[in-house]
C-alpha cells in the first residue's frame, strides 16, 4: 500500500531561471490533476518492453503507450488499472531520471531546445507527480542560454546558465541552484520564481515553511500571519487585507519606538493590530514584505504572544539572549531559531538585564524575569 506520509521539499535558490511556473505566488507549489485516458486498462495491451518504471508492490507505472505516442501513469484503483496521460512527448523525457519517492511520488525532467540566429537556448523542468491524487506540480530545474553579439569583425559571446542539484536525503527534496550570468544581471526581473526555503506537503500542494537565510546560511521557518508572511509581495497581501491603512511618516520613528528605514513603507493591519514594512519600490508588486511588528495579543507565533513574560519565553525557547537595541534603546529577547525578536519596555534607568559594561550584550544575568513583552518582531 501506498504511504500518506508527510514529504518536505527543501529549495536553495543560487540563481535565476526563465520559465513559467504553475505556482500562483512564491509560497506554494500547487498540483494539477491528470487527464485520464482508460478507465479499465487491459493487461494484455502492456508490453514489458515499454514499461519504463515499476514499483516494488505492482501498485502503478510509468508506460510508454507507442501507440497514442504518449507517456502514461497505469496505476490501481479498485481492482481495475486506471492510466493517466503525462502531457509531455515522449522523447523530451528522460527516460533514466524517473525515479520513486517514499512510495508515493514519481519524479523525472523534462528538456527543450530553442535556436535561432545568435540565440541557444535549453530547458530542464523538474516534475512531481503524487501518485495518489494523480496530480502533477513542476519547478524549474535548469536553463542554459548563449547568445552572440555580431560587432565588426568580433564576436561577442553572453551565457547564462542555471542549474540545480537535486537530492533526496531524510524524506527531504532538496535543491541547490547555481547561476552564472553575463547576459541578464538583474535578479529583481525573476522575483516571479520560487524563492529559497522548504515546502511541506499539504493539502495536495507543497506549502513552504522555511525560507534560506543566507546572512546565516541556514534555513529559518516561515512565520505566517493570516496566509501573509515575510517576502510575500504587497499586491498579495492587498488580496487578503483589501483596506490596509498606509502609515505616511516623516521621521524614523513611528510610535516613539517602532524603526522603520526611510528607505521602507509601513502599513497598518487590523487598526493597527499588526505593522508591515516593505523593501523600496514603486508598484505594489515591486514590493515585498520585510518585517512584521506585531501588537496584540491575538496573534500566537510559535507559542509566543505579545503580553506573554520573559520568563516563559526563555522557559520555551532556554537558547534565546536578551540584547539592547541600540536604535530604539529597548531590550529585546532574540530566539535565533525562530529568527523571531520579543521587545519589552525598558530604559537606561529600568534595565530587564545586567549587560557588564557593555551595551552590545547579550546580558549575562535577567533581573526582571516577570517583564512582559510589548511586541513581537519579525523579518528577514
Amino acid at each position: 500500500m501506498m504511504e500518506k506520509n508527510n514529504i518536505i521539499l527543501s529549495i536553495i535558490f543560487f540563481g535565476i531561471s526563465t520559465f513559467h511556473l504553475l505556482a500562483q505566488d512564491n509560497f506554494s507549489i500547487p498540483f494539477e490533476k491528470l487527464e485520464i485516458t482508460e478507465t479499465n486498462y487491459n493487461d494484455s495491451l502492456i508490453s514489458t518492453e515499454n514499461i519504463l518504471l515499476k514499483n516494488n508492490s505492482s501498485d502503478f507505472l510509468i508506460y510508454s503507450n507507442t501507440e497514442k505516442n504518449i507517456v502514461e501513469v497505469i496505476k490501481n484503483e479498485k481492482n481495475k488499472k486506471v492510466s493517466f496521460k503525462i502531457p509531455f512527448h515522449i522523447s523530451n523525457i528522460d527516460e533514466q531520471k524517473f525515479n520513486i519517492i517514499d512510495s508515493r511520488f514519481i519524479t523525472f525532467t523534462v528538456t527543450e531546445t530553442h535556436g535561432g540566429r545568435g540565440l541557444f537556448s535549453m530547458y530542464g523542468e523538474f516534475y512531481i507527480i503524487d501518485i495518489i491524487h494523480s496530480s502533477i506540480a513542476y519547478i524549474p530545474k535548469f536553463s542554459y542560454s548563449e547568445y552572440w553579439e555580431i560587432t565588426g569583425h568580433n564576436d561577442s559571446l553572453f551565457i547564462d546558465e542555471c542549474n540545480l542539484d537535486i537530492h533526496f536525503e531524510n524524506n527531504e527534496l532538496q535543491i541547490k541552484r547555481h547561476f552564472n550570468l553575463s547576459w541578464h544581471n538583474n535578479e529583481e526581473d525573476y522575483q516571479e520564481f520560487l524563492e529559497s526555503g522548504k515546502y511541506i506537503f499539504k493539502e495536495n500542494k507543497f506549502i513552504r515553511t522555511h525560507f534560506f537565510n543566507r546572512k546565516k546560511n541556514q534555513y529559518t521557518p516561515l512565520h505566517r500571519i493570516n496566509d501573509i508572511c515575510v517576502g510575500m509581495p504587497l499586491d498579495s497581501m492587498y488580496i487578503k487585507y483589501k483596506k490596509v491603512q498606509f502609515i505616511d511618516r516623516s521621521v524614523d520613528y513611528f510610535d516613539d519606538y517602532i524603526f522603520i528605514h526611510p528607505s521602507e513603507k509601513a502599513y497598518a493591519i487590523n487598526n493597527f493590530d499588526f505593522i508591515i514594512s516593505t523593501t523600496p519600490g514603486d508598484l505594489p508588486s515591486d514590493r515585498y514584505i520585510q518585517r512584521f511588528f506585531i501588537l496584540s495579543p491575538k496573534y500566537n507565533i510559535q507559542g509566543i504572544t505579545v503580553d506573554m513574560s520573559l520568563e516563559k519565553i526563555i522557559k520555551k525557547y532556554p537558547e534565546s539572549k536578551l540584547y539592547i537595541d541600540l536604535i530604539t534603546n529597548e531590550e529585546y529577547l532574540y530566539i535565533p531559531s525562530q529568527n523571531i525578536s520579543v521587545f519589552f519596555e525598558s530604559e537606561y534607568h529600568n534595565r530587564i538585564g545586567i549587560y557588564n559594561n557593555t551595551i552590545e550584550g547579550p546580558a549575562t544575568k535577567i533581573i526582571q524575569k516577570k517583564a512582559k513583552a510589548i511586541r513581537i518582531e519579525i523579518g528577514e
